[in-house]
């Protein structure tokens, strides 16, 4: 498989990035907890009513929308792992014509539908679903899939299903398609990976090309080719 590894300095502050490292290392820290499925979703559930507030401080609104600069094409259908209240989603419905996003907590797809309607977005689809099982779509379904600090990921509850979900999602992309996954440095957290094991989790799956682009030493967008 070929492999890229580039770096980017983005105009985030000095004491923004400080701030979210901080952030970063004291959410990874509680995810990396054995938990079952049921426990994380009554988390998660819990953690909807601030769930916003809280990715305020570990992610800036600008690092989405580079994600979804570089991810998302005119036009296309995406599917969002693990969406959440719909940050990543909602920021691709400007340029896709049609998002699908999938989370096992209803609390976080709850406030996804609050927030897609308030801001008058018609072109999104959120479905309740468990990432470790076999996504609910039809072979090559989807141009782009996107992940944003969640699946994969060295915790408990991903780490004996990682290869499974990749697996899915070259599944359901169409010939071409791409996956993107948004994340922090290894370094900064060893609950995500490492270049290395993105390169064997996605030459197992079947993709044929990867970039792995560090963002101010703490955000990390990987990408891979079907």
């Amino acid at each position: 498989m070929e492999t890229r590894y580039t770096r980017y300095e983005s105009e985030i502050s000095p004491l923004r990035i400080k701030t979210s490292t901080l952030f970063l290392r004291l959410y990874t820290r509680h995810i990396d907890l054995p938990v079952t499925q049921k426990t994380a979703t009554l988390y998660h559930d819990l953690l909807s009513k601030w769930y916003d507030l809280v990715t305020s401080f570990i992610c800036p609104a600008q690092v989405y929308k580079l994600l979804v600069k570089e991810a998302v094409p005119a036009n296309s259908v995406m599917l969002d792992l693990c969406c959440g209240t719909g940050n990543i989603a909602c920021a691709a419905a400007e340029k896709a014509r049609e998002v699908v996003g999938v989370d096992a907590s209803p609390g976080m797809l709850a406030k996804a539908g609050e927030k897609v309607e308030r801001e008058g977005i018609k072109n999104i689809q959120f479905i309740l679903g468990d990432v470790r099982e076999k996504l609910a779509f039809a072979d090559n379904s989807f141009d782009v899939v996107t992940a944003g600090f969640s699946v994969p990921a060295n915790i408990p509850l991903f780490q004996d299903c990682n290869e499974k979900i990749l697996n899915e999602t070259y599944r359901v992309l169409r010939e071409n398609g791409s996956l993107w996954i948004l994340t922090c440095s290894h370094e900064v957290s060893g609950v995500y990976l490492s270049g290395e094991e993105y390169e064997t989790l996605f030459s197992e799956a079947g993709y044929r090309y990867m970039e792995m682009k560090t963002i101010n030493d703490l955000y990390v967008i990987v990408s891979a080719r079907k």
